[in-house]
C-alpha cells in the first residue's frame, strides 16, 4: 500500500487525486447514514442552591412520559391533509394511524357520560383541526372545574385523522397552565 502511495503521490495529492478520494468520501456517507432510531438525551445539571440529594426545581413542565414519541406536530398533519388530492386523502389519514404523540393544546369543550369525558381540544398553532379524546372522570376531576382554554398537554396514540380532527386513545393528560404562571 505504502509502495503504491509512493509511486502514485504526484498524481494523488494533485487536484484529481483529492477529487477522487472527496468522491469515495461522499459515496461512504451516502451508503452509511444513520439508522434513524430516535435518541433520548437526558440532561442532568446540579443546582448550586439544591442541597445533596435534592433535585432542584425547574421552570418547564417535564414531558408527561419519556417514551418514543413521535417529533410530528399537528401542522405538518394539517400540511399534508391539506397538500392531498382529493383522491389520496384517505391514504394520508390512514398513515398517521397508530403513532405516539404528545402535544400541548387548548380546553375547548368537555361532556360528561356514564363516568367519561370526552374532550375537544384545539391547537394554538393550527386552525380548523381539532383533538378529541375520552379519559375517565375519576382520573381528571380537575376536569370539571377547568375553564375553557386551560392548558393541557395531551399524550396519546392517534387512532383515526380525518380533514378536521384527531382522535386519540390510550390518553393522559397533564395541566400545564399552573407550570407557565409559577
Amino acid at each position: 500500500m505504502l509502495e503504491w502511495i509512493g509511486d502514485n503521490k504526484e498524481w494523488l495529492f494533485s487536484g484529481a487525486g483529492i477529487a477522487l478520494l472527496a468522491g469515495i468520501w461522499a459515496m461512504y456517507k451516502l451508503t452509511h447514514k444513520p439508522n434513524g432510531i430516535p435518541q433520548v438525551i437526558v440532561q442532568m445539571e446540579h443546582s448550586p442552591s439544591a442541597k445533596e440529594g435534592e433535585v432542584s426545581k425547574r421552570d418547564y413542565s417535564p414531558p408527561v412520559h419519556i417514551d418514543r414519541i413521535s417529533s410530528i406536530s399537528p401542522k405538518d398533519i394539517k400540511d399534508a391533509i391539506d397538500k392531498a388530492l382529493p383522491l389520496q386523502k384517505l391514504a394520508i389519514y390512514k398513515s398517521f394511524e397508530g403513532i405516539k404523540i404528545e402535544w400541548d393544546t387548548l380546553l375547548t369543550t368537555a361532556t360528561e357520560e356514564n363516568g367519561n369525558i370526552t374532550l375537544m381540544l384545539s391547537l394554538k398553532d393550527v386552525m380548523m383541526l381539532y383533538v378529541w379524546c375520552s379519559v375517565k372522570y375519576a382520573d381528571y376531576r380537575e376536569l370539571g372545574i377547568m375553564p375553557k382554554d386551560s392548558k393541557i398537554r395531551v399524550y396519546g396514540v392517534i387512532e383515526t385523522v380525518d380533514n378536521m380532527s384527531v382522535r386519540l386513545r390510550d390518553v393522559e393528560l397533564k395541566y400545564i397552565e399552573a407550570h407557565e404562571n409559577s
